[in-house]
């Protein structure tokens, strides 16, 4: 039992550190990708949809990057 809650704490206290020490500040990434999709209204051509993913608000994750995620996100559906 020891060995295995030793292992658990290891896991967690190694993903956390990578997150932190590995992923460089300013690491926020935008993809774009263009979907296709038939018989879309002529009236929605042209329509830019945002997502963002994984948004873990903790002490690694300020309310700072948070906030330029989807200040990122607007500007490339151009809602901004």
């Amino acid at each position: 039992m020891k060995t295995l809650a030793a292992a658990g704490i290891g896991v967690v206290t190694g993903a956390a550190a990578c997150r932190v020490l590995l992923r460089p500040r300013g690491a926020l990434q935008l993809t774009s990708v263009d979907v296709p999709v038939n018989g879309l209204p002529a009236e929605l051509s042209g329509l830019r949809i945002g997502l963002i993913t994984d948004v873990h608000r903790s002490r690694w994750v300020s309310a700072d990057d948070v906030a330029a995620a989807v200040a990122l996100t607007m500007a490339a559906t151009g809602r901004i």
